[in-house]
């Protein structure tokens, strides 16, 4: 209940009143319709999450709300997992610091706000952590390991990419419980089991288990060749995301990692001779993860945060005073709160509320000019990547708009590909000339470096309104933006692509 009513008041104050990034509007169309291949959501598709938020949806239609309760029950089974842990492990006192450092971590923070599905790599971490060390031990149940391999398949079904992080520490913990020929063909019946719990419905939204496998390698080699240098990267870019993991993850050990001198090197000894296997183990394979193949924000990083929090946790929770104790776990909830209020470093403003306030001011100034201006007449939209705020979103909020998908920036467009988009959905896309529905208004979501469009013969045709632009667009008009050139249509109509 502590951990609720903590989640709320530090949580709930900042939930957008909109979907504010491309994720929560995929996630938002799985409501309706589950296909990873149309991203509904984007691949690898994150079943158990679409199906949990299913559930939510039957108390509440409002996607928004549906995501904010299916990031607070992912964070408070971390939470509780963590806290069972490092109450074994190190006692009571470790298990209260590790609830304070793992809730007011600002990459869970910033995750529960802005892409709740992301909150689950915590999830599965604590948990898979949790059953790794009831496990670790020659005499520990059997059903603790069939446990553990479950919970890597199970939670696999929240964020796919767990399954391969976690493999390590449950070889590891089986290893070492001498566990018998039976017990590892348990074992591997529970990997199989859940991960074919939901496998199989990825497969099916995706048009087979082929195009599913197909489908998730190009997804990893698209989201890494930007910045993995094992993905052809350049140096300086591969080296600014590891930096960026890192910060993201331990910035806020500043709060306890000051207090490991004043240790006594006996109990350091003993707790690396007793855990510290477990934790490299539970922890390297997503730091090398994070640091050389991926990691875009500060959600991605989550798997290693329950395991520094457990660290932080035994620094804590091994003070020799219990007052001293308690001011210090006082004060490191006090950093992690100003880390994520006021980040003293750009590179952390990701994982703080300044990335929140903005990312929800743009999506409502957005959403705000649209609303406003189709009471005026015919209206069409255009949005390009650069845009502050997505054409996903766009085209979950304003289905029954005609929406222009422009795949590159126009200022800096090699082809100029676009899209045609209804209803969510791709009724026509092309490379040549870009056809309008309809004369009127067109609002286009660009770069704020782009140059204005300009209508020919019609001075101060378009203006800046915000972080949009606005133009009149009369019947049989030529626009040009770049390389890319729009039209609308005669009396006659050169737009019968977008019916």
């Amino acid at each position: 209940m502590v951990a609720v009513l903590l989640w709320l008041l530090t949580r709930w104050p900042l939930v957008p009143r909109w979907l504010v990034n491309f994720d929560l509007a995929n996630f938002a169309f799985a409501l309706d319709e589950f296909s990873p291949a149309e991203h509904k959501p984007q691949p690898p598709g994150y079943p158990l999450f679409v199906g949990l938020t299913r559930l939510l949806r039957l108390f509440s239609d409002d996607p928004m709300v549906v995501f904010a309760v299916a990031g607070l029950a992912g964070c408070l089974v971390a939470i509780v997992a963590l806290f069972r842990q490092a109450e074994l492990m190190f006692g009571l006192r470790a298990a209260i610091a590790s609830t304070v450092l793992l809730l007011l971590h600002p990459a869970l923070w910033t995750a529960g706000l802005l892409n709740p599905v992301r909150v689950f790599l915590a999830t599965g971490s604590a948990v898979i952590g949790l059953l790794a060390w009831k496990s670790w031990h020659r005499d520990a149940n059997r059903w603790w390991t069939v446990g553990l391999w479950a919970a890597i398949g199970l939670t696999a079904g929240f964020r796919p990419g767990l399954a391969v992080l976690m493999l390590p520490v449950g070889i590891a913990a089986t290893l070492r419980r001498r566990s018998s020929a039976a017990d590892w063909a348990m074992a591997a019946a529970a990997l199989v089991v859940s991960v074919g719990s939901w496998l199989v419905v990825c497969a099916r939204g995706s048009g087979g288990m082929r195009e599913y496998l197909l489908m998730l390698g190009r997804y990893l080699d698209d989201h890494s060749a930007r910045t993995s240098i094992l993905f052809g990267a350049p140096l300086l870019p591969a080296l600014a995301m590891a930096g960026e993991a890192i910060l993201w993850t331990a910035a806020p050990a500043i709060a306890w990692v000051w207090l490991v001198p004043l240790l006594p090197r006996s109990v350091l000894t003993d707790a690396w001779r007793k855990a510290g296997l477990l934790v490299v183990l539970w922890m390297g394979p997503s730091f090398l993860f994070s640091t050389l193949v991926h990691s875009a924000e500060p959600g991605h990083v989550l798997p290693m945060v329950p395991p520094l929090c457990l660290i932080g946790a035994f620094v804590l929770g091994h003070l020799r005073r219990p007052r001293i104790a308690g001011v210090a776990v006082a004060v490191s909830a006090a950093i992690h709160i100003a880390l994520f209020y006021w980040p003293p470093l750009e590179v952390l403003r990701p994982a703080s509320a300044v990335a929140v306030r903005t990312a929800a001011r743009q999506a409502d100034d957005a959403l705000s000019l649209v609303r406003e201006l189709q009471r005026e007449g015919p209206l069409t939209l255009v949005a390009s990547p650069a845009a502050a705020v997505g054409w996903r979103v766009l085209s979950y909020y304003h289905r029954d708009r005609p929406l222009v998908v422009l795949h590159s920036n126009p200022e800096s467009a090699a082809s100029p590909r676009y899209w045609l988009m209804r209803n969510g959905d791709i009724v026509a896309e092309g490379l040549d000339v870009v056809p309008l529905p309809d004369s009127g208004k067109v609002i286009w979501f660009l770069s704020a470096q782009s140059p204005l469009p300009e209508v020919p013969g019609v001075p101060d045709s378009s203006k800046r309104v915000g972080g949009a632009i606005v133009t009149d667009m009369p019947k049989d008009t030529r626009v040009r933006l770049a390389n890319y050139v729009l039209i609308t249509p005669t009396a006659s109509s050169t737009a019968g692509r977008w019916r």
